[in-house]
């Protein structure tokens, strides 16, 4: 199954390609302290969090980081 932004952020993480796809966008994304908790969820869902918003993740980003994914 392709990764996308439906994909769950662990799935992201296991995956080294997608993994550096979300750290060169989302600088400090697996750094962050509450990523534990958001791992089991589809990025696309974490995306729309207010906690992400205050973290800096902004609308345009889901878009690249779809784009890029689709590369893979």
């Amino acid at each position: 199954m392709p990764l996308s932004i439906n994909s769950t952020l662990l799935q992201l993480k296991n995956d080294e390609r997608a993994k550096a796809i979300l750290e060169k966008l989302l600088p400090g994304i697996w750094q962050h302290p509450q990523i534990s908790m958001a791992l089991g969820f589809p990025l696309k869902m974490v995306a729309s969090l207010p906690q992400a918003a205050q973290a800096g993740f902004k609308p345009d980003m889901l878009k690249a980081i779809e784009e890029e994914l689709g590369k893979l």
